[in-house]
């Protein structure tokens, strides 16, 4: 429940249920606060409280006994209260600025133990300078402080034996000594200026990460025998160091490390199980060997490192996906060829000054990866640019890298002088598909075929031989070409006079093929037919007729004017064929430019039917009707009947509903049952699938004659799947059961307080979507949906298991999500065939046993309750591949799922702590995919 203003009229009775009070009156004082809190009561269990002019909080706050959450954000506050001492609170966060340090007598120095129940403790206290000397809060696990001022910490700290997660974000310049917290797991240092990290007196043997962000130089790094266990390093330091990373090669758990002005040292090469390495920053010449035998390394990132020379063999780099070299300075790249072709998918090699990026063409050598390294495209001149489009065409790379590498430097070089190259080498550079250049050498091929004009017309005995793709195929060319006793070559052979290039000319002639013979494009072979005997063209002009309405409708439908304007020249000349007739009355009506209006306007008046002319001619327009609500669409639509008639105006408001999805309303509202427009509305609704009735937001027509729809609809036997979601409806239309058919029926989003009796005579149905309505129970009646396998009920305020879907014995998928659902009933095993159940941000405390029943379970989601652990049994479900444990409790990670031996994906992201993986989960899930 959130306040803005304690002074503002509040129910007690929500206030005392409120689970959340969010108080954020940013000008009350602590008397009215007192009177408040003294006044209302409230059980709630988290307190979030801003107020910029308090500076000490009311003593009636301690009569918020059910409090575990607390957030206080009091930019002000001077003094923290007594009554803390006594707080069962669970976690406590405190943001301010002017408060000086922890009270004495908050540490712990004997009995009574202070808040004894609190995990999570986090101080934001811009200028807290010291903590008490005898700081120590024994239940705390998780720690942060963050400060501009603070120095150093007690020795107490050592004694909060429970701590598992230290966080500190300030200026400490000596590290707080640490070797004691055995449970330490996860530190977190940043903006720190310590010197010196190699004490023993410094390091927990039990920590797993460790993140230093340090703002002055290091002498001594941390002490590496003692860290056996880390998984994850992140170093930084703000200034180059002389602190290096010898001696880390014991920590054999080392996965992940990333460095910043930090010395690489040969102990790197102990860490063979690393799998991500980042070092970005200060002064590295060269790579050293050992990194690039580092086999089971997926990423490797080295960064403004000055790396001028790296190892010539990367072949044992079999794990590795990701090499970022970007602004170094290297400048040979051969390297690359060494890397094994199975996995790396990305290099990046921008700002490096490569003296020739053509080397990645060199010798016809299969690049393993795309590489990002054209930056030095911008030195290279017009011909070394074509150079390469050439020898990109000659390489064995696969097109669509090919085409990659245009689109590296496509804006950098111009492509508008035709080069003066053979014919060969033209097709060479054409079979890639890229159009700026795709233009200049078709042109270029152009003028040299006008150079040999004298050549150009087939005589009888004539040979020709094709290269590419082309419009017709090679059996029809072959009869037109035989008509005239030309022959058509399957391969080259001697006394071929004519090479006709198509579409992507495979180059797989000798370059002595092309010499002396004329080459001929595909639309100056259609001429030369024509020329030769123009009854080859007939049947070609009909089909012309057809793809030319098939592209001016394209052209009219683009959102360009200066597109829509050249479509209608094209048709001044030719007239308006039916098709186009109702599309070009929308863009009369519709387009926002007055000159693409007044264009078509003319158009429709010269070739248009004659009962259109009064349509054409009202003023009246639907300019912006994409952005016009549908009720003001059907009033104009009702203003222009009146004037035009309901033909014209039923056809125009059929295209206008196509192009802009608006419009419909005229149509069911205005139109009698059977109506042809009105027939052809529907068709339109089920034009995707015939089988697919989709009216997803219905309500937003305004049309209320969704009951009719069943009679209306000629074809709605062929209807098995009906989406009526985010529709408004709180009656289902009982007409719904003409759709005897129908296995699939959605009611996504609906105001349906009860399950509709309709729904229940539906004996074919399959799937039953009933997802976010306000349906709190099921009848007994749903048994007789004997058919039905997925049934999904999530967001539906459900305070129980239903029990009525016991008699689905068909049913494979169960969707109970968010809900407020605490235990499962254990008759769930008599769904036999259940293979998956989302429970999904429920009230479930405990993992529920009664899921280990289910043996054909595969999908299971019960992510977002409280539960801390999952039970051993769980090995029971054998069948299990996907399994959602995302936003739980869990401590530590669940071995129990090492034996789901078929999972296909784990998913753990948003714990409330972080923990490290398994050594052997690769081993034991090979196939798992694993989020986190």
């Amino acid at each position: 429940m959130k306040i803005n203003n304690i002074h503002q009229v509040v129910d007690l009775d929500t206030l005392k249920e409120a689970g959340q009070l969010f108080i954020e009156d940013k000008s009350c004082t602590v008397e009215e606060l007192n009177d408040f809190f003294t006044k209302y009561k409230s059980n709630c269990r988290t307190l979030f409280f801003r107020n910029d002019r308090i500076e000490e909080l009311p003593e009636a706050m301690r009569e918020l006994t059910a409090l575990e959450y607390v957030i206080l954000d009091l930019p002000n506050l001077k003094k923290l209260p007594s009554f803390f001492q006594e707080a069962a609170y669970k976690e406590l966060t405190i943001k301010c600025a002017e408060l000086p340090g922890i009270p004495e007598k908050w540490s712990h120095t004997g009995e009574p133990v202070l808040l004894p129940q609190l995990i999570r403790f986090t101080l934001d206290i811009e200028r807290m300078k010291h903590f008490p000397v005898s700081f120590c809060l024994p239940s705390v696990k998780y720690l942060k402080v963050f400060s501009n001022e603070l120095r150093e910490f007690p020795g107490t700290l050592a004694k909060m034996t429970m701590l598992q997660n230290l966080s500190v974000e300030a200026p400490l310049c000596q590290m707080p000594v640490l070797h004691t917290l055995r449970g330490l797991k996860y530190l977190y240092l940043k903006k720190t200026e310590i010197e010196d990290f190699s004490s023993t007196d410094y390091w927990p043997e039990s920590l797993g990460y460790l993140f230093i962000s340090n703002q002055i130089a290091v002498n001594k790094g941390p002490v590496f025998s003692i860290l056996k266990n880390l998984w994850k390093i992140e170093w930084f330091n703000q200034k180059p160091s002389k602190a290096n990373l010898a001696g880390i090669s014991v920590c054999k758990s080392l996965e992940h490390l990333e460095l910043k002005n930090v010395v690489l040292h040969e102990g790197l090469k102990g860490c063979e199980g690393l799998k991500y390495f980042k070092i970005k920053g200060g002064e590295l010449a060269s790579l050293p060997f050992y990194v690039t035998a580092l086999e089971h390394l997926f990423s490797l990132e080295v960064i403004d490192t000055q790396l001028s020379q790296v190892p010539d063999d990367w072949s044992g780099m079999k794990g590795l996906e990701c090499l970022d070299l970007e602004n170094n300075q290297l400048k040979d790249a051969a390297f690359v060829y060494t890397l094994p072709n199975s996995k790396t998918h990305f290099i990046n090699l921008k700002k490096n000054p490569i003296s020739d990026p053509l080397f990645m063409l060199e010798g016809n050598k299969m690049l393993p990866v795309r590489i990002e390294a054209l930056d030095s495209f911008t030195a290279l001149g017009y011909k070394e640019t074509l150079r390469f489009v050439s020898g990109l065409a000659k390489s064995k790379l696969s097109r669509e890298e090919k085409e990659w590498f245009y689109t590296q430097f496509k804006e950098q070089t111009s492509f508008t002088v035709p080069p003066t190259w053979s014919v060969y080498r033209l097709l060479q550079a054409l079979h890639i598909a890229y159009k700026p250049l795709q233009d200049v050498l078709t042109h270029r091929i152009l003028e040299l075929s006008e150079q040999q004009k004298a050549e150009e017309k087939f005589q009888a005995g004539t040979k020709v031989y094709l290269t590419g793709k082309f419009e017709q195929t090679k059996k029809e060319l072959k009869e037109k070409l035989t008509a005239l006793n030309v022959t058509l070559c399957n391969k080259w052979e001697e006394g071929i006079s004519h090479i006709v290039v198509g579409k992507r000319p495979p180059v797989n002639l000798p370059e002595e093929a092309y010499e002396g013979v004329c080459v001929l494009l595909e639309n100056q072979l259609y001429r030369l037919l024509e020329e030769a005997d123009p009854k080859f063209l007939l049947q070609e002009a009909r089909q012309g007729e057809q793809q030319m309405g098939e592209g001016v409708m394209q052209m009219l439908q683009s959102e360009d004017p200066g597109t829509q304007m050249v479509a209608l020249e094209m048709l001044k000349s030719g007239g308006v064929p039916e098709p186009l007739s109702i599309e070009l009355l929308v863009i009369q009506k519709c387009s926002e430019d007055s000159k693409v209006r007044k264009e078509a306007k003319k158009l429709l008046e010269a070739f248009g039917p004659a009962e259109w002319l009064s349509f054409v001619r009202d003023r009246k327009n639907f300019v912006n009707s994409q952005e016009k609500a549908e009720h003001q669409i059907y009033k104009k639509q009702c203003e222009l009947e009146k004037v035009t008639g309901k033909e014209p105006l039923s056809q125009f408001s059929l295209g206008l509903f196509e192009r802009y999805g608006k419009g419909i309303h005229y149509l069911f509202a205005n139109l009698p049952l059977h109506n042809e427009w009105r027939l052809k509305a529907m068709e339109v609704l089920t034009r995707e699938n015939e089988n697919v009735l989709n009216l997803d937001h219905w309500s937003k027509w305004n049309i209320d004659v969704l009951p009719k729809f069943p009679s209306d609809y000629p074809h709605k036997a062929k209807i098995t799947q009906l989406n009526l979601s985010n529709c408004g409806i709180e009656v289902l239309p009982r007409e719904i059961r003409e759709f005897e058919n129908l296995t699939e029926l959605n009611l996504y989003g609906n105001n349906l307080c009860e399950l509709p009796e309709v729904v229940l005579s539906l004996k074919k149905l399959k799937v039953l979507n009933l997802y976010s309505s306000k349906i709190i129970s099921l009848p007994a009646s749903i048994a007789g949906l004997a058919n039905l396998e997925e049934l999904c009920l999530g967001v539906c305020s459900m305070e129980a298991f239903p029990k009525e879907v016991l008699a689905l014995k068909n049913l494979k998928v169960l969707d109970l999500s968010i809900n407020n659902i605490s235990s499962l009933l254990a008759e769930i095993v008599e769904l036999e065939k259940l293979e998956k159940l989302d429970l999904f941000a429920n009230k479930l405390t405990e993992f529920p046993k009664e899921v280990l029943a289910l043996k054909n379970l595969r999908v299971l989601t019960i992510g977002r309750n409280s539960i801390n652990a999952l039970p051993v049994e769980i090995r029971e479900l054998e069948k299990l591949e996907e399994l959602d444990l995302t936003r739980l409790e869990l401590t530590q990670f669940p071995k129990e799922i090492l034996a789901l031996k078929n999972l296909k994906r784990l998913d753990l992201r948003w714990q409330n702590r972080s923990f490290p993986m398994p050594k052997d989960i690769q081993k034991a899930l090979p196939e798992c995919e694993i989020l986190l």
